[in-house]
């Protein structure tokens, strides 16, 4: 991210309006598919998967795992979720100005856009919350928000960068990463925190029309006017 320009608070704020306008009308794609890697650190082993992922407007989820460690998976491993709410999406990182405090930082250029810069403070403690956001002045939607976690094992900082897909605003980076005590147990003293990272990178977005029922192990739909399932 290039420094900070200062930019006057009425356009800033003008900005921020747009946002909440533009977050309360995002879209989000009603069937997808996405191919996306994921690295996961820690202090003896680096583990990289390579991930296939459809998504259908009911939430059902397949996810195929299709290499490991830059290894095709010959057979590739499938596992069925249903999840109502995608974690990724720009809403669910929606920086409300009634939870939070946001003050100004000017523009920057991110990824070569142009951005209106924020820090952004939530109001009451929580075990999530944004700390960074940057708005693409164009869009007036996010490129990339910061942002921390906690629970009883780590104090997690984590990014998340989006961008257009298509007709779509979708994630394209996210990563966290967490200092976890060598031993959960609390009463033990360790020396130092070791640290974890999970990345995950978004690529080769697709939204067809509709995804067979079968992807995700659902008995077939009998076609408009039928009275019985087709036949195996």
């Amino acid at each position: 991210i290039a420094p900070t320009i200062g930019v006057p608070g009425t356009a800033a704020d003008t900005m921020l309006t747009r946002y909440r306008l533009r977050i309360q009308d995002l879209k989000q794609p009603p069937n997808m598919v996405v191919e996306y890697t994921e690295t996961r650190s820690g202090p003896t082993r680096v583990v990289t998967e390579n991930h296939r992922l459809y998504r259908d407007d009911a939430g059902h989820e397949r996810n195929e795992t299709t290499a490991i460690n830059g290894l095709p998976v010959t057979r590739p491993k499938v596992s069925i979720y249903s999840r109502p709410v995608w974690a990724y999406g720009a809403d669910r990182f929606f920086v409300d100005s009634d939870l939070y405090q946001i003050a100004s930082r000017g523009t920057v250029v991110f990824g070569g856009h142009k951005a209106y810069s924020y820090a952004v403070v939530l109001k009451e403690a929580g075990a999530f919350a944004v700390t960074d956001l940057e708005l693409d002045a164009r869009e007036a939607l996010p490129l990339r928000e910061q942002f921390v976690a906690t629970s009883s094992m780590c104090s997690a900082t984590g990014i998340i960068d989006f961008g257009r897909a298509g007709a779509y605003w979708m994630p394209k980076i996210v990563s966290v990463t967490c200092p976890v005590l060598a031993s959960p147990d609390a009463a033990v003293i360790t020396p130092a925190a070791t640290s974890y990272r999970d990345t995950i990178r978004f690529s080769s977005y697709a939204f067809p029309a509709a995804i067979p029922a079968q992807m995700f192990g659902l008995p077939p739909t009998p076609a408009p006017g039928s009275t019985s399932p087709p036949p195996p």
